[in-house]
C-alpha cells in the first residue's frame, strides 16, 4: 500500500514543479491513464480535481483537458465538477462547446443543492457568452 503511495508521490510531486519540459507535462496525462488501466479511477479523478484550480490559473488548460479526457466518458458525464473543468478547458478556444457543458455542470449542481457549484458554472457560462458575444439571447434563462 505504502509503495503506490510513494509512486503516485513522486510522479504528482515532480509535474507540479515549476520548470518543466513539454515530454514531462504530459506526465499526468499518462498518470491518470494509468489509474483507470490499473482499476484506481477514483484516484485519476481525485488528482484532477485536487489540481483543475492550479493548473486552470496557470494557463495549462490544455494539459487539464487531456486530463479528464483519459478518463471514460460516463465517468466524466456523471460528474458536475467533472464536466465544469471540461467545459472551463473549452472556454478559450471553443466558447459554444463550453457554455453547453457549462450548462450542463450548472443543471447537475442545481440538482446536487451545491450553490458554490452554481456560481462557478453560471460564472463559466457568461464569460462563454461573452466570448462568444452574438448577442444576449443566451442569457435569457437568467
Amino acid at each position: 500500500m505504502h509503495h503506490h503511495f510513494f509512486v503516485w508521490k513522486c510522479l504528482i510531486g515532480s509535474f507540479f514543479e515549476p520548470e518543466k519540459t513539454a515530454e514531462s507535462l504530459e506526465s499526468p496525462v499518462n498518470i491518470v491513464r494509468l489509474s483507470v488501466q490499473t482499476g484506481h479511477t477514483a484516484k485519476g479523478i481525485e488528482l484532477i480535481l485536487n489540481h483543475a484550480p492550479m493548473l486552470w490559473h496557470q494557463g495549462k488548460f490544455r494539459i487539464l483537458g487531456r486530463m479528464i479526457a483519459a478518463l471514460p466518458r460516463e465517468m466524466v458525464d456523471a460528474s458536475s465538477q467533472l464536466i465544469y473543468w471540461q467545459g472551463m478547458c473549452h472556454l478559450p478556444v471553443s466558447p459554444e462547446i463550453a457554455r453547453k457543458r457549462l450548462m450542463q455542470s450548472l443543471n447537475m449542481f442545481e440538482t446536487e443543492s451545491d450553490p458554490n457549484g452554481c456560481f462557478l458554472a453560471l460564472s463559466g457560462v457568461l464569460e462563454a457568452v461573452f466570448y462568444q458575444f452574438n448577442g444576449f439571447r443566451e442569457t435569457d434563462f437568467l
